[in-house]
């Protein structure tokens, strides 16, 4: 179920005036101990929200991996995720009514960085009464909010386990949210459908696509026509009519240009606890030499941290859809950190 929290002071932005009001929403698996000592915080991805774990008839994007006995037991953890400051699932961005006028802000919100995004969180979690966070979780963009909040808040963060996550958007994925977003902005209904088929073709590469469909027709016996042939364009079509999933076109727009404008390269400059990095060997957005570039860069700043590389069928996001090859990270991560099991 999500919780809907009214943060009671304006959060501080980075590219205008401090923004008031602000509502954060977010989940939660599991309970707080007595202590309030024993919170995992999740930080979603770009297409993601707050909607981990399990939740009704809604299926959680780590709903596999949260649970009773599962990698994040939630007989011990209290398992902690809000939709970021920008989203479109409960939390302030383009789809929440104007304080003027009721209509929805659209694109008049400031530009939002992931910094903003992080400050936010911060609140809701002091609100919440929890100072410290045990284990901190994310990946590609939820990556990006980790890194932020050892750059704001390093000593509320015990530890971190930071997934497909390098220091900063490389030019190549700007320049592909650049032609998302142009699609976009050119016709939202169309373009949101237009935009996740070229993303996809970025997510499973060349290998991905091939291993999947190879040149498979739908049907072989029927005339050719400009209508899909190969499967490969059938499965194109099919995700530019589900339109990205639903997501509110507006708020792409704002939490890709978050991800640009996102970089943390020798920000952080000083670092309490241990950090874990897992990265994909086809992953091209986070691929592993940038990921060890990354590595060297919080081991100066003093931390300890442990980079594993990983196997997938995925060119990126095989975190989310292939979570077995996460989960026997997340149960070495959460080895060293036992929580009080009275909640």
């Amino acid at each position: 179920m999500t919780i809907i929290q009214r943060l009671p002071d304006p959060v501080e932005l980075d590219h205008g005036a401090p923004l008031e009001n602000v509502d954060v929403a977010y989940c939660r698996y599991g309970e707080l101990n007595a202590k309030r000592d024993n919170v995992i915080w999740l930080c979603h991805g770009l297409t993601s929200n707050q909607h981990a774990g399990p939740n009704g008839s809604r299926k959680g994007w780590w709903e596999s991996l949260i649970g009773p006995s599962q990698p994040l037991d939630t007989d011990q953890w209290c398992i902690i995720c809000s939709n970021v400051l920008g989203g479109d699932s409960g939390s302030t961005g383009p789809n929440t009514p104007h304080p003027t006028d009721a209509k929805p802000y659209a694109t008049r919100l400031p530009i939002l960085t992931i910094a903003d995004m992080v400050r936010a969180q911060r609140a809701l979690l002091d609100g919440l009464g929890v100072s410290q966070i045990a284990v901190l979780i994310g990946g590609c963009m939820g990556g990006f909010q980790g890194l932020e909040w050892l750059r704001q808040a390093p000593e509320r963060v015990s530890r971190s386990l930071l997934i497909s996550t390098t220091a900063a958007s490389s030019p190549m994925t700007i320049a592909m949210w650049a032609m998302i977003r142009r699609l976009i902005l050119t016709d939202r209904d169309e373009g949101m459908g237009l935009g996740a088929a070229l993303g996809s073709l970025f997510w499973l590469g060349k290998e991905g696509m091939e291993n999947r469909f190879g040149r498979a027709v739908i049907a072989p016996d029927q005339p050719v026509t400009f209508k899909p042939y190969f499967a490969v364009e059938q499965f194109l079509e099919d995700i530019i009519a589900r339109k990205a999933g639903g997501m509110d076109p507006n708020s792409l727009l704002y939490l890709t240009r978050a991800m640009d404008l996102f970089d943390m390269n020798n920000a952080i400059t000083r670092l309490t606890g241990p950090v874990e990095l897992v990265s994909y060997q086809r992953d091209w957005r986070y691929p592993p030499d940038q990921v060890e570039t990354l590595k060297t860069q919080l081991e100066a700043a003093g931390a300890a941290v442990k980079h594993h590389v990983l196997d997938s069928k995925t060119t990126h996001g095989a975190y989310i859809f292939e979570p077995d090859t996460i989960a026997p990270i997340i149960k070495s991560a959460l080895i060293n950190g036992t929580p009080n099991k009275s909640c």
